[in-house]
């Protein structure tokens, strides 16, 4: 396997998941956000799920996780700027879905 594909390879594995496209997406929208308002933005993932993606994400350069020195703790996620770099990916396949699906409803009888 050639370079171009262990990359390109790298980067489906990453985003092969509903979740954790859903996850950048909220990220980004919104800013950052703590963890039970991002699960509520999120309807149907478990606590567990949401937070091996982000663990996964952190872990990955693409989730910043920031803890405050708080009473009671706070804790709040964004997306770093690589993340930032992410969600343009995602918007132009985004993009290039939507005429994808254009093309095809047009080719059908």
């Amino acid at each position: 396997m050639d370079d171009e594909s262990l990359v390109i390879e790298r980067v489906l594995a990453l985003l092969s998941n509903k979740w954790r496209l859903s996850l950048l997406c909220t990220l980004s929208e919104r800013g950052p956000i703590r963890f039970n308002d991002l699960q509520k933005n999120l309807p149907g993932i478990s606590q567990k799920v949401l937070t091996e993606h982000l663990k996964t994400l952190e872990a990955e350069g693409i989730v910043k996780r920031m803890s405050y020195g708080e009473v009671p703790p706070r804790v709040e996620y964004s997306v770093t700027k690589l993340g930032d770099e992410l969600e343009e990916l995602i918007q132009a396949a985004y993009k290039w879905g939507e005429k994808y699906l254009a093309s095809q409803s047009a080719a059908k009888p």
